[in-house]
């Protein structure tokens, strides 16, 4: 029997949009950001391929 995908592992993954004047602190800390986006979103789709494979 399939379980149905919560939806909190279907939304979207968006980003804060940059600051409009970024210095390179600022450059620095909005990258780490996008990466722990990108982890989010890598960690929902394991998430739904194991789900998808009980």
């Amino acid at each position: 029997m399939n379980r149905p995908i919560p939806a909190n592992l279907l939304s979207n993954c968006l980003p804060n949009l940059p600051p409009n004047h970024m210095t390179f602190g600022d450059s620095f800390r909005y990258n780490e950001h996008l990466l722990n986006v990108i982890e989010k979103c890598n960690a929902d789709k394991r998430a739904i391929k194991q789900i998808a494979n009980e």
